[in-house]
């Protein structure tokens, strides 16, 4: 159609019944004309560090899924303390029945500028209620040393060489997102294990040089056939 200016003008609003446009061109068009639009909401992960960016949503599900653990299977819970924080509380409810014990570390992570999971703050797991400072983002530099306003709090954990993620459920919705300094209250954990760290050496009891320590093959065992004739 050539002259789509005087249809606009003809409407008094205009509806879009599309559930995967992001900003298309009509609306573009009618908005500048000035006539209302009613649009549906493309609801979808909206974080593009996220493994299920969608980049035709326009209304957060709250859906992202994040890959937080590197191929070694290797977490780092020490944190900077960036002078601004959340309180995240974990309460006793919570607590019951995990697959953690005391001594073990749970902490709050968010995503930085290069993708990776960086712990926001941590706490050694008691058995009981406990408290994760979690810091926020300096927005003095330019980098991200923490999280951002209304991320997620991403929650991980690790049991000896057991690295869990964890999802939690909050006393409120909004209390699942970063607020500086914001409150929130953990009533519910559930843990995924997600890898068990590698320790490569030769597992074979039965070879030379067997290390117990090791739990993963490597393919370095040495058998007595292969040293004597």
């Amino acid at each position: 159609m050539d002259d789509t200016l005087s249809i606009y003008h003809k409407s008094h609003i205009i509806v879009l019944p599309s559930y995967r446009e992001g900003m298309p061109k009509v609306i573009l068009e009618a908005s500048a004309c000035g006539r209302p639009c009613i649009v549906t909401d493309v609801a979808g992960c909206m974080d593009s560090n996220a493994t299920n960016y969608d980049s035709n949503a326009n209304t957060s599900d709250g859906s992202c899924e994040y890959d937080l653990i590197d191929a070694g299977c290797q977490v780092n819970f020490e944190y900077t303390n960036t002078g601004t924080n959340q309180t995240v509380f974990i309460t006793p409810n919570a607590t019951i029945g995990t697959p953690l014990s005391s001594g073990d570390q749970i902490g709050v992570f968010y995503i930085s500028s290069t993708g990776e999971a960086i712990s926001a703050g941590s706490s050694i797991w008691n058995g009981g209620q406990l408290q994760i400072t979690a810091f926020g983002d300096d927005a003095t530099t330019d980098d991200i040393d923490g999280l951002l306003v209304d991320a997620p709090l991403l929650l991980m954990a690790q049991s000896g060489d057991d690295v869990y993620i964890v999802t939690a459920s909050y006393q409120t919705p909004n209390m699942s997102t970063y607020t500086t300094n914001g409150i929130s209250f953990i009533t519910g954990l559930e843990f995924e294990l997600a890898c068990t760290v590698e320790y490569l050496g030769c597992t074979d009891s039965s070879a030379c040089n067997y290390d117990s320590t090791a739990n993963t093959n490597d393919n370095s065992c040495v058998y007595p056939g292969d040293i004597y004739d």
